[in-house]
């Protein structure tokens, strides 16, 4: 799956509209929401996003559209 595939996936699924889209931090979608688009996410694309590697980095995959996708391009 290359990196296009990926990033219109993750839009999609989060709703937004650019890889600038914020996810962390964005007042559309609270912490219920956020745990859910990372399930599905995880569904969809048949890896796993919540790992030890994703929460002990120093900024967090999950803030945007864009830093989500480059994680889980790293992880395929």
């Amino acid at each position: 799956m290359n990196r296009e595939e990926v990033l219109k996936i993750v839009l999609e699924q989060v709703g937004g509209d650019n890889e600038e889209y914020p996810i962390l931090g964005n007042s559309e979608i609270d912490s219920l929401d956020l745990v859910v688009h990372i399930v599905q996410l995880e569904k969809k694309l048949d890896i796993a996003l919540q790992t030890k590697a994703a929460f002990s980095r120093e900024r967090s995959p999950f803030r945007t559209v864009g830093t989500l996708t480059d994680f889980i391009e790293e992880l395929v």
